[in-house]
């Protein structure tokens, strides 16, 4: 304890040493200067003609602020968060654990967390140019702030003047070099970040850890569509995560996140497996990416990586992407226990590649997928290599997915693959007349997720609408059953019949047939049917319900001819999931089957009170902006919603249906709490009778691209108007209260989601004690900023403190 106290006392003697000689050159300011400006106290490097003549990369480092680097601009466009200098811009961070006590300092290159300012160090340069950039002279790194005795939830401001006090153990000294990488189309930049690390100090710790923070600024972000695309080894390959960074929410899948480190939509730390990101912007109608590369190999010991999204961190709008930033914190040294000593220099360097992501594939940073489907148990394309087989020739090479591979069993056929003809890539069924064909996956149950969905998409060869042409079944019990045939066998089966018709089957007991004929379900209108069967539940150990939900061609189709629900509740739910097929009398080609998991986009509602809170602006895209059950067009914002007609359920690439068919029915006259103009929505709607299950569908999208559907309504009592909605991409089956905000109380629901390669996307809501209303919707292609200052917050030319902690 004596040599504790002792060393303690030594390191600060020599800290008031330092910060009596050096405290003429600390900076206190509250913001960094926009750097795409390059002003005085940004020091800019420039580097052209990497991906082809016409780009340019430019780095930015503070003169101010310890050298940190407060912008880096691509084309143009400053992709950092450079606001502050404090949980912002490009820099190096490291925590300490002090043996004694176990407080943890926190030491930024430059820092402001605990303080109502930023500040850092003046900083002197040597520059060559297109080559490299460095501090001239060592700067101080002082503490930033504490957490007493390890405890994160609890923090205590430091800093170096100002009337506060800290600590400062090392020396820091910032330095880029940039260089061109050969590829097959141009060059690929390569900027090197280097940070040297120099203790003035002896120094022991019980811990040490050391990240590369990169900030990048939320509204370039939503503007260029950012995309990452993480490439993570999961100990035998390679897998690619595409995680969407652009909108007002996001998600990592949870396969890949350390559960306990995570706070959903917010902070997500990624596991020790993470190879690199990429992260890619859409500029000027050129994708750019930026492909970060983690070191495993000493001295550098990887421990996972922080990915977060702030929202409030300039402002209380989080609607207001301005207010935000995205951070990727890979956390490259991990030492415990840790010991420096005085003089010693240590180099914590990462190396970022900017390319196209063509090129950036070239050097192993790949963005291609299965990437794009980062929630796929089972996919099975049917491409296969070889000349062609039975149903498993050539299985493995051909199907992907966390389940993968999984051979099939064959009842009855014949069923082939090829890569020839007009059958190349599909499986083949020919049954025949007087014939069926039954095959399944053989000695698989997925239940690796209480919430999945099955995909397939059949083509009919033949022309004819036979009898009982195709069936898929899920839930069963065993390699091979029929549900329909003994009500011992559980499982839920859809069979798509004659003429257009559909029949359903629940632990082997057949419902009547669907009283409908859909048109979209007859060979002559769609020979090619793409079926998507959702299923949420909580588990398969039969102590929860199943929801399940049926789209065809991705519109909503009814499950029962009682009372026609689009979505069916299994009572117990399933407790397993074997998936099997059937074709009858028919010749089909069978592909894309796919089994996944949801979607990482969720229903969510909001309060909505006025047209200021109505997230309804001019500048926004949209595809469509209706308002229902009336002819009257409202302006909100002006944006002008179109007056559909009284009774009208169809209109410009929309649809209304019900699950019974029936007609809607118009309520006129009702009264409000929200106005002014968002008011005037509300006033008449539509609604089914008899607590009917309704869908809404939208058509001519642009596949690929992201769009936000928002419903408009309110609380017609005050009571518990639940319905439960499904969506055509497969997403969690979710219960909405329409008054969940009282009555005359104004509801938003919206839903982010990607538009499929048919352009259509459908909803569905079904009924549990009474109908949903339907007064207005919106389709939003893109996400834009308010264009007022939320009440309360006032533009000074600065930017407010970031109260982001690292985690």
């Amino acid at each position: 304890m004596k040599n504790k106290i002792r060393f303690l006392l030594i390191v600060f003697v020599l800290l008031l040493q330092q910060f009596t000689a050096r405290s003429e050159g600390l900076n206190s300011d509250t913001w960094i200067y926009n750097p795409m400006d390059y002003p005085s106290d940004i020091e800019s490097l420039v580097i052209t003609g990497g991906i082809s003549s016409d780009i340019e990369v430019k780095i930015g480092l503070s003169k101010k602020m310890s050298g940190i680097t407060a912008g880096l601009s691509l084309n143009g466009v400053n992709v950092i968060a450079g606001k502050s200098a404090a949980g912002a811009a490009w820099q190096t961070s490291y925590l300490v654990k002090d043996p004694a006590n176990n407080d943890i300092y926190v030491f930024n290159q430059a820092a402001g967390n605990s303080t109502p300012f930023s500040w850092g160090y003046t900083n002197y340069f040597v520059k060559t140019p297109g080559i490299s950039l460095a501090n001239t002279n060592w700067v101080l790194n002082y503490a930033d702030h504490k957490h007493p005795k390890g405890d994160f939830g609890s923090s205590e401001v430091l800093c170096p003047g100002y009337g506060y006090t800290s600590i400062a153990v090392d020396e820091g000294r910032e330095r880029i070099d940039l260089s061109k990488i050969p590829v097959l189309a141009g060059n690929v930049i390569k900027i090197k970040n280097s940070y040297l690390h120099k203790a003035v100090v002896n120094q022991s710790w019980s811990a040490f850890s050391l990240e590369k923070a990169f900030y990048m600024n939320r509204q370039v972000a939503h503007d260029k569509d950012l995309n990452v695309y993480l490439g993570y080894y999961d100990g035998s390959s390679t897998n690619i995560y595409k995680v969407y960074l652009g909108g007002a929410d996001y998600s990592v899948p949870s396969n890949i996140v350390y559960q306990e480190q995570t706070v959903p939509n917010k902070s997500y730390k990624i596991k020790s497996g993470l190879q690199y990101a990429v992260f890619v912007w859409q500029i000027s109608g050129k994708k750019i990416g930026v492909a970060i590369d983690i070191p495993n190999s000493l001295p550098f010991s990887f421990d996972g990586a922080h990915l977060n999204m702030e929202r409030t961190a300039y402002g209380s709008n989080p609607n207001d992407y301005s207010n935000g930033n995205i951070s990727f914190h890979p956390w490259i040294v991990n030492k415990a226990p840790a010991t420096f000593h005085q003089g010693d220099v240590n180099d914590y360097y990462m190396n970022y590649y900017v390319g196209t992501p063509e090129q950036l594939g070239e050097l192993g940073y790949k963005t291609e997928t299965n990437s794009t489907d980062s929630n796929i148990l089972f996919l099975d394309d049917f491409n296969c290599p070889g000349s062609g087989g039975d149903a498993n020739f050539e299985y493995a090479a051909r199907q992907s997915g966390a389940a993968a591979p999984i051979q099939y069993q064959v009842v009855n056929g014949p069923i082939t693959v090829t890569n020839a003809g007009p059958n190349a890539g599909k499986l083949n069924v020919l049954s025949g007349a007087g014939n069926l064909s039954y095959w399944n996956i053989a000695n698989h149950n997925f239940n690796e997720s209480g919430n999945f969905s099955v995909e397939c998409e059949v083509d009919r060869l033949d022309g004819a609408d036979n009898f009982h042409w195709f069936e898929v079944s899920i839930g069963c019990n065993g390699a091979w059953q029929n549900p329909e045939d003994n009500p011992a066998y559980p499982g839920f089966s859809i069979r798509l019949w004659e003429q257009g018709q559909l029949v359903t089957y629940t632990n082997g007991n057949a419902a009547p047939l669907i009283d409908q004929t859909f048109n979209g379900l007859k060979v002559s209108v769609n020979p090619t049917i793409k079926v998507r069967i959702v299923v949420s539940q909580p588990d398969f150990s039969g102590s929860g319900d199943a929801k399940i939900a049926l789209f065809i061609n991705n519109k909503a189709l009814p499950l029962s001819a009682a009372n026609h629900p689009y979505t069916l509740v299994l009572p117990g739910g399933f407790k397993n999931n074997y998936i099997n097929f059937r074709v009858g009398e028919a010749n089909i080609n069978f592909d894309n089957l796919k089994i996944m998991t949801p979607t990482s986009n969720t229903i969510t509602t909001t309060t909505w009170t006025s047209d200021t809170d109505s997230d309804i602006y001019y500048t926004n895209s949209y595809t469509h902006v209706v308002n229902l059950g009336d002819t009257a067009d409202i302006t909100i914002n002006n944006k002008t919603f179109t007056g559909a007609g009284i009774l009208a359920t169809t209109g410009s690439n929309w649809e209304i249906r019900t699950g019974n068919a029936s007609a809607l029915n118009q309520f006129t006259g009702r009264a409000t709490n929200v106005d002014p103009a968002s008011g005037n929505l509300l006033t008449n709607f539509l609604y089914p009778s008899a607590n009917v299950a309704s869908s809404l569908t939208l058509t001519d999208l642009d596949p690929g691209y992201k769009y936000v559907l928002t419903l408009y309504s309110m609380g017609f009592e005050n009571g518990n108007r639940n319905s439960y909605f499904a969506t055509s991409d497969g997403a969690i089956i979710t219960v909405v209260n329409q008054d969940e905000f009282g009555l005359g109380n104004g509801q938003l629901l919206t839903y982010q989601y990607t538009a499929d390669t048919d352009g259509t996307f459908s909803i569905s809501t079904t009924p549990i004690n009474a109908g949903w209303h339907l007064y207005a919707f919106s389709n939003q292609k893109s996400i834009s900023i308010p264009e007022f200052v939320p009440s309360g917050f006032i533009v000074f030319g600065v930017m407010t403190l970031i109260k982001f902690k690292l985690k």
